[in-house]
């Protein structure tokens, strides 16, 4: 996966594609919007909290003229480990070859298994630093069929993360 990060927060952004590249994707990111690097394409594009609105969809449209499929997302919060989950939660949404349909309705996650899979369920707290600890809640291998899991909200910044060998769903509680 080609992912292209673009944000003010210069360390962050290395760090990022520092985390991204160690989990095997070709990453790169800039904080210039005029960056010769987004004259190329990408699968996935991950815009900090900061980015316009405007600059965001301007960058969008050079972005599209290089791969019309590009996923585009913008960052949950500013900590690594909710950030990589999201751009391999977008890259995993265009194959429901496995499991698909991923939702968050109240206090559920509901979703569709194509083939046997097994999941790992974590919640991830972040800080009011902006650091990351995780916490698994279940490893569980699902069958084929629609599966209904109960999730509890908790106090603070959480983010649910289920991975399949990638993420292939985030969300904050």
């Amino acid at each position: 996966m080609r992912v292209i990060s673009i944000g003010r927060n210069r360390t962050l952004l290395d760090r990022l594609t520092a985390a991204l590249e160690a989990r095997g994707h070709e990453a790169v990111s800039t904080s210039d919007e005029d960056d010769p690097l987004i004259d190329n394409p990408y699968d996935v594009v991950g815009f900090g909290r900061a980015v316009t609105p405007e600059t965001r969809a301007r960058l969008e449209t050079l972005l599209r003229a290089h791969n019309p499929d590009i996923a585009a997302y913008r960052g949950m919060c500013p900590e690594v480990g909710v950030l990589v989950a999201q751009a391999e939660y977008e890259l995993a949404r265009r194959d429901d070859s496995v499991v698909a349909g991923f939702e968050l309705v109240d206090d559920e996650v509901r979703f569709e298994v194509h083939q046997p899979v097994a999941l790992t369920w974590k919640i991830r707290h972040v800080n009011v630093l902006f650091r990351g600890s995780d916490r698994v809640l279940q490893e569980r291998t699902y069958e084929v069929g629609e599966h209904v899991v109960p999730v509890e909200p908790r106090a603070g910044r959480n983010f649910l993360q289920v991975d399949a060998q990638g993420t292939v769903f985030v969300a904050q509680l």
